[in-house]
This record gives structure tokens, sequence and C-alpha cells, in this order.
């Protein structure tokens, strides 16, 4: 019996992708996340009738992705609005009802594991499922 996916699979259990929003590090499970993508800027199709914190949508790769703010709180996402090309992390099936829905942030900067976040000095808030009301998705009049 190989027990190579096994123990790759603890691995990603423990692992966090590690990225910034404005100054703030934000940590995603890194079974949460499907793939880091960079998107045009103009390719995004705004959604003015939804929610600040909802961008748009863009097509990739015969996808629809929503794009959102890391948090239901958040209206903005920093200075990715000047960039031409920003970042998502897109979020796997293990996400629920999120799966596919892209979080924008500034820049991906790399993997930490659980301790070495409990173990740094820098604030690294760890990003959940319920950063994202349900009440984002509903049209406004």
């Amino acid at each position: 019996m190989n027990s190579e996916p096994q123990a790759q699979s603890l691995c990603l259990k423990n692992r966090y992708i590690i990225a910034v929003v404005r100054e703030q590090k934000i940590a995603f499970l890194s079974e949460l996340v499907s793939e880091t993508i960079a998107i045009d800027k103009r390719k995004i199709l705004t959604l003015p009738m939804y929610d600040r914190s909802v961008f748009g949508v863009v097509h990739d790769r015969g996808n629809i992705i929503p794009l959102i703010a890391w948090n239901s709180q958040e209206q903005t996402i920093g200075t990715k609005l000047v960039k031409e090309t920003l970042i998502a992390i897109r979020l796997s099936h293990l996400a629920g009802d999120l799966e596919g829905v892209g979080i924008l942030v500034d820049r991906a900067i790399g993997t930490l594991d659980r301790e070495q976040i409990e173990a740094s000095d820098e604030e690294i808030k760890i990003w959940e499922i319920n950063h994202i009301s349900q009440e984002i998705w509903r049209a406004k009049r």
C-alpha cells in the first residue's frame, strides 16, 4: 500500500496560502483553494445590482467566476483597483456553496503551516467560509 498520497493529504490539511489585501495578511487553508489566477481587469463584467463586496464576474477557461472581497464587510480590495491585472484565490469544492468563487487579493506571497502562523510576529488572519455572507448574492434594488 502506498502511503504517499495520504502523506500529501495530511500535508495540505496543515498548509495555508498566504495572501495580502492592503497591509493585512490572510491565510487560506490550502484544501479550500483550487488555484490562484491572474485576471485582466478589462475582462470583468461588473454587477452593480449586487453588494459592493461582489466586484463582478469573469469568463476564464470556460468558467464564469464570481469575484468577491475576502470578507463581506470589505467594500474595496485595496490597490487592486488601479492595477490592470488582479489576483484571485479560487475556492475548491471543499468550500461548499462558494466553490469556484474568486477571492480578490493584492498578491499571494507564499505558504505557511498552522504552527508558523501562530508563531509569527505579524498578524495573519485565517480566512473562513463564514467571512462571506450569503446576503451578498441577493440583488439590490
